[in-house]
């Protein structure tokens, strides 16, 4: 089960949060039939509220996989793009170390 840790969840509206967080849970999901038991994404929400109406999202995603910390961050003004954009970075940076998300850490504890 992958648990996800929210930091600056706390600047978005009631809306942007049941969005982001149903999009972090989708792709979290997604990674947990390739990741080790209990492993942790940390993801930091920044806002960027110029005078204006609209608002500018900045979030980091963090995951920590056995002898490795995957890092990727994404900024747009749009948060449904912006939490895809960082997902899919995170999703490349597994593939990127594993070659194949098929290899993923699963199979090893089973």
């Amino acid at each position: 089960m992958v648990f996800i840790d929210y930091s600056g969840i706390s600047a978005l509206t009631e809306l942007e949060k049941e969005l982001i967080k149903k999009l972090i849970l989708s792709y979290g999901e997604k990674l947990d039939t390739k990741l080790p038991p209990n492993t942790r994404i940390a993801i930091n929400i920044k806002l960027y509220e110029k005078t204006g109406e609209r608002k500018k999202y900045s979030i980091h995603a963090r995951l920590n996989v056995p002898d490795q910390v995957l890092v990727a961050e994404a900024a747009d003004w749009d948060l449904e793009k912006t939490t895809h954009k960082v997902m899919k970075k995170i999703e490349a940076e597994l593939n990127h170390v594993f070659k194949d998300l098929d290899r993923g850490f699963k199979k090893e504890y089973e």
